[in-house]
């Protein structure tokens, strides 16, 4: 971009003298002007150069002296009066630019030629930057979405997840799934490790070393991973992993105030980098140091993090059993048909410069166009089988898991299941409002108790701008309308399914809290009806 600026800026006429004046004499003046020695307060001839510096007769490599006498100026001859001494014949004439006439157009092109020469280079160098090695993405199977931070679709790797998200299900295989975490022992790869690894630790923003903790390069390898025998289950106490739409972001800015929880949203381990996640907690813990003043010690608090979309990923759960197999994770929930909703509203108004797919094309699984919002995803209880807290032996509980996804291999962390009303003061006084906050500090054995929930905030990021919120209120769906009674249809068969496993099989579990439980089995036991139709 610089070098195009400055082609414009150079094609730029300023001045007062006429691009076709060719004669001569009006070239030959500024090459006087060119050789004049202020020292000498006399004009040299062009045999008695030798003490003039190069940079005033060379401009990008080329030699004004050798076409004065064709009539083409030098560009150094642009000398406002600011830079000519006092007793210069004329030192009151204003600024003269370079222009692109008769005789100078060829000075021009040989500039341009060059300047455009330094585009292309510079050019290549940004593609080659952005292009350099980067870890490949897990092929899993069977897999599923792989999302954004923000929950943005980016895409299958390979034909068996590109058959699995059109249809919703998984394909039936033999194949016991493996996490390959390694490739072949050859240069190519060696320098992708250094690269990752060098990456992770000597980041700009890296702080390798935190009082009280061990150096971040004992725990990674040279790989660019967790070092094979290190136990790093300690850095990570509670993660909220799911649902979006649950108030999962409220819950992640209350618990900030009585932990040490990751600021926004850490969603190393979807794409399988444990490690960079393991830095973003050491950064962090770096950034509180630096808030303690001098003499006050930092308080041993929880450590969390919020990732929405680890329930629904693959690489996240084995990373959860491998590395973390004791981090209690906090899941929410609310009705499919709601939550589809609410959902499909957030990208409208979050993101109005994409249109929405109707809701009529979103009945199976999460194609283009369709931002991550597809009734696949609302397959909760296929998810929340995957934590192995169910023993899935009898076909009664297998016939309701449609997806046919694998439990881990190994266990993960106990499991806090909560319903999005929860979050919102209860309507008997705020009896159940305080057992639950009781409830989720036992679970994760706080000794500050957690302080009321604030509002849920459900305004987008451009509501405040009037033009704009008018238009995506207009793009807005209310699921009752007849016009989506496909997708609700689909819902219902999901929020029935769903309803019937956690009720009879999740709930069962010794590892899975739940706050009022009989008021919590109530709330989804209303997942078997249609909330557009009145009971």
């Amino acid at each position: 971009i610089i070098p195009l600026i400055i082609i414009c800026g150079s094609m730029w006429r300023h001045g007062d003298e006429s691009t076709n004046d060719s004669d001569g004499h009006h070239f030959l003046r500024h090459a006087k002007e060119l050789i004049y020695d202020s020292s000498a307060s006399s004009y040299r001839s062009r045999s008695d150069q030798s003490g003039r510096r190069d940079d005033q007769f060379f401009y990008f490599g080329y030699d004004a002296r050798r076409d004065l006498h064709r009539g083409i100026r030098s560009p150094h001859s642009r000398r406002s009066r600011h830079h000519r001494p006092r007793d210069h014949p004329n030192p009151q004439k204003g600024p003269e630019r370079f222009s692109f006439g008769s005789g100078g157009r060829r000075l021009g092109n040989h500039m341009m030629f060059r300047l455009v020469i330094v585009s292309v280079i510079m050019a290549l160098f940004t593609l080659n930057f952005y292009n350099l090695p980067t870890t490949e993405e897990p092929k899993i199977v069977p897999s599923i979405i792989e999302m954004s931070t923000d929950e943005f679709l980016i895409g299958a790797p390979d034909e068996q997840e590109n058959s699995f998200l059109k249809n919703g299900k998984a394909k039936a295989t033999d194949k016991l799934v493996t996490f390959d975490l390694g490739g072949e022992n050859n240069d190519s790869d060696r320098a992708q490790d250094r690269y990752k690894r060098n990456r992770i630790l000597y980041g700009s923003k890296s702080k390798g070393r935190v009082n009280g903790w061990p150096l971040l390069t004992e725990l990674i390898d040279s790989s660019g991973n967790i070092s094979i025998g290190k136990d790093v289950s300690g850095f990570l106490d509670f993660s909220i992993v799911g649902f979006p739409k649950t108030g999962t972001t409220t819950l992640l800015r209350h618990l900030s105030k009585v932990t040490d929880a990751l600021p926004a949203e850490h969603c190393g381990l979807v794409t399988n980098n444990t490690a960079t996640l393991l830095k973003d907690i050491y950064n962090d813990r770096a950034r509180l140091l630096e808030t303690l003043k001098n003499g006050e010690e930092m308080k041993e608090r929880l450590l969390g993090l919020k990732c929405p979309q680890d329930i629904s990923s693959d690489w996240s759960m084995h990373n959860y059993a491998k590395y973390f197999p004791r981090t209690k994770l906090i899941i929410g929930v609310r009705h499919p048909v709601l939550w589809f909703e609410s959902f499909y509203n957030f990208r409208v108004s979050n993101v109005p410069w994409k249109k929405m797919l109707h809701t009529s094309k979103l009945t199976k699984g999460c194609i283009g166009g369709s931002q991550g919002v597809c009734a696949w995803r609302a397959n909760f209880h296929d998810f929340l089988s995957r934590l192995g807290k169910t023993p899935m032996t009898t076909s009664s509980e297998r016939e309701l898991l449609v997806l046919g996804l694998d439990p881990v291999l190994t266990p993960v962390g106990p499991v806090f299941l909560y319903e999005l009303s929860q979050l919102t003061e209860s309507d008997d006084g705020g009896i159940r409002s305080e057992q639950f906050r009781k409830d989720l500090g036992n679970f994760l054995e706080l000794s500050t108790e957690i302080p009321p929930f604030p509002k849920l905030d459900t305004s987008g990021r451009f509501d405040s701008v009037p033009g704009i919120k008018r238009l995506t209120d207009e793009s807005k769906i209310h699921i009752c309308d007849t016009e989506h009674d496909d997708i609700r249809e689909v819902l219902m068969e999901k929020a029935k399914m769903s309803s019937v496993w956690i009720r009879e099989y999740f709930l069962h579990s010794d590892e899975v809290v739940i706050s009022s439980r009989n008021h919590f089995i109530d709330i989804i036991e209303r997942w078997m009806y249609d909330p557009c139709t009145k009971v």
